[in-house]
């Protein structure tokens, strides 16, 4: 038995089942219809490095997010949603197999995806839907083996492609003008339902805003090392330079004028959607890989299980703004998103997987205030140093083997979401009890072998910071 499954999943169905029990059977027509009712298609949008925090309709004082307000505000959403990793390609593995790291296995980036391993968008392909993919970078290329289950994978040549690139792929994808040697006919819109997955990676570093933007913050007088380059960012994650209080500032000033930029490419996305008609139709779901690392515990970037880059934004748009303006705490994962969306388009997602099905939280958001009990994360950057591993309860979050500690580090999220005290010594029975679920959790892992990379690989991982 996968050990997810053993754990989280089981811990969370003595919370669901306990909701359930609360209320007597009613003789009335199916809970699911006013959300299922003309949802035909599914339409996944992820935005990589994406943080919740840094997002207004998450409670971010600064404006970054006119537009993913709006859509927020005729949306369900979940304010507390967290990657299994805060890394590109085994977060979106996770995604994509509704299973943890631990048990699909891909912990790092620039690895190929098992061909056994089954991936839900094969589900979506048996169930009749058309699958389609738009991909901002090669990162998640088919080189790694991410465009299984598709029928039409729009892959990249270079490294990245900006959000107006990958938004006229998917227009010409939807006007009937894209084709490819796989599918020469391209998607008929009226013979079947349609999975889209559109991928951006305009707010992955390096950090490049519209100046207008940048200018809302940016202090004109800046003279310093920032410029948004992941080389600055990297030399400062290994120690090899210090940024002051006025570089830390320089690096939020570009992030958050990075997601204001972007948030005006997402606008133009749903008025293509809208103008395809596909609003009308489809679940759209908006969310993130992982977030983003702006200077605490000394790094910039992300890959270790902190807040910071695993909070992620999750948010379910259903035709017609069923369940708008909806917000449910409980804490949920990125496995969790396509086992919802095949429950709403009635395909039977596989019993075994790490994920589960939120349509009862969004359908009865006042019985699952809790939802998952405990969120178990993998930390670690392209390397085979000895795994970091977190947990986190709601409140406490423990480290273990992070690298600038070699005793595991607590602190209490409900009063220091930027982790600045370690706590584990005035918490030594959390500490215990939390170590040995990650004790459990982490059995499952693989013994650590060397990882040789391809030249191309290599140099595109090199170019994103994620190895030296």
């Amino acid at each position: 038995m996968r050990f997810a499954r053993l754990v989280i999943l089981s811990l969370t169905l003595l919370f669901l089942l306990a909701g359930c029990k609360s209320r007597e059977p009613e003789a009335v027509k199916d809970p699911l219809e006013p959300y299922r009712e003309n949802a035909q298609n599914v339409i996944l949008i992820a935005v990589d490095t994406l943080a919740a925090r840094n997002l207004h309709f998450m409670g971010y004082e600064r404006e970054t997010s006119p537009f993913m307000d709006e859509l927020c505000d005729s949306s369900v959403v979940f304010d507390r949603a967290y990657a299994t990793k805060a890394l590109t390609l085994p977060s979106f593995t996770s995604i994509f197999s509704g299973l943890h790291p631990v048990s699909h296995g891909v912990d790092e980036n620039g690895i190929v995806i098992p061909d056994e391993l089954h991936r839900l968008t094969e589900d979506f392909q048996a169930a009749g839907f058309y699958t389609a993919g738009f991909i901002g970078a090669n990162i998640i290329g088919t080189s790694y083996g991410m465009h299984k289950g598709f029928d039409t994978y729009a892959d990249v040549v270079s490294h990245h492609i900006p959000a107006s690139k990958v938004i006229e792929k998917v227009g010409q994808f939807l006007s009937g003008s894209s084709t490819t040697p796989d599918n020469p006919a391209g998607w008929k819109p009226d013979s079947q339902p349609l999975f889209m997955f559109v991928h951006f990676f305009d707010t992955h570093t390096d950090y490049n805003p519209l100046q207008k933007y940048l200018n809302q913050w940016a202090d004109f007088d800046y003279d310093g090392p920032v410029t948004g380059q992941i080389n600055v960012f990297s030399d400062y994650n290994h120690n090899l330079i210090e940024l002051d209080e006025d570089d830390l500032q320089r690096t939020r000033d570009l992030y958050d004028a990075e997601i204001r930029s972007f948030d005006d490419h997402m606008r133009e996305l749903f008025s293509l959607l809208e103008s395809s008609g596909l609003m009308d139709n489809s679940l759209v779901i908006v969310t993130a890989d992982h977030g983003e690392n702006l200077g605490e515990h000394h790094y910039i970037t992300h890959g270790h299980p902190y807040e910071a880059g695993l909070h992620i934004p999750l948010m379910f748009h259903f035709p017609g703004d069923v369940g708008a303006g909806t917000h449910i705490t409980g804490m949920v994962e990125n496995i969790d998103v396509l086992p919802t969306a095949m429950s709403l388009v009635g395909i039977h997602a596989p019993e075994y997987l790490d994920g589960i099905d939120l349509m009862p939280a969004i359908i009865s958001p006042q019985d699952f205030t809790t939802i998952k009990p405990v969120l178990f994360a993998f930390g670690g950057i392209n390397s085979r140093q000895e795994k970091t591993y977190g947990l986190f309860n709601g409140r406490y979050r423990i480290v273990k083997n992070i690298r600038w500690s070699d005793e595991p580090v607590l602190w209490d999220i409900s009063v220091d979401p930027n982790e600045e005290a370690d706590i584990a010594d005035q918490e030594p029975e959390v500490v215990e009890a939390m170590l040995e679920v990650i004790d459990m959790m982490a059995a499952g892992d693989k013994p650590y072998e060397p990882i040789e990379y391809d030249p191309e690989t290599r140099e595109m991982l090199e170019s994103l910071g994620y190895i030296n």
